[in-house]
């Protein structure tokens, strides 16, 4: 699966300091659920949105739309 490799690879290189546990539960989930869960993952901190960021463009170059993508912050 695609997006577990890019995620996988973002967590290398970016790392993970200053990512919330929910931040990688969700990403974890998402794939789990074969990517079909939906979105369900709001980066909040710097790091996770660079490790957002890097995952949108990984998708985009496997020819995946940006709203195939866990991320969305809902209004609460």
């Amino acid at each position: 699966m695609r997006y577990e490799r890019a995620w996988k690879r973002a967590k290398d290189f970016i790392g993970l300091e200053g990512v919330s546990d929910d931040f990688i539960k969700g990403n974890e989930k998402f794939i789990a659920d074969g990517c079909s869960s939906g979105a369900d993952v709001c980066p909040h901190s710097p790091q996770e949105i660079k490790l957002a960021n890097a995952l949108t463009m990984a998708a985009m170059n496997f020819g995946t739309a940006s709203s195939f993508l866990p991320f969305i912050c809902r209004q609460r």
